[in-house]
């Protein structure tokens, strides 16, 4: 029996400003599931989850408008993707967190 192999990482921390996490390679893993939680939000953001198979050229996997406080997730299942990161956008108000749990 095989041990199977995790790796959680947080992407964006508490943040209060528009940007994109650091870039996470995640070739070796084939389920990928993100967690967004939000608080202290009235009016909100735009929280976007990017892939890429070269860490250069991006693409919109997910995005979501995020308008209250709360907690939220996807997963991704047996897709390939090389490198993700999550990006901040249009944000008003609040402070949003991502993390990023991988599988095997």
């Amino acid at each position: 029996m095989s041990k199977m192999t995790t790796r959680r990482v947080t992407l964006l921390s508490a943040v209060v400003a528009d940007g994109a996490s650091d870039v996470i390679n995640t070739e070796l893993y084939n389920d990928l599931t993100f967690q967004t939680t939000a608080a202290s939000i009235s009016s909100g953001g735009t929280i976007k989850i990017e892939g890429s198979l070269d860490g250069t050229n991006y693409v919109t996997y997910k995005e979501y408008t995020v308008v209250g406080n709360g907690t939220w997730a996807f997963a991704i299942i047996d897709e390939r993707l090389t490198y993700v990161r999550a990006v901040l956008s249009s944000r008003s108000d609040g402070t949003y967190t991502v993390k990023l749990v991988c599988g095997v």
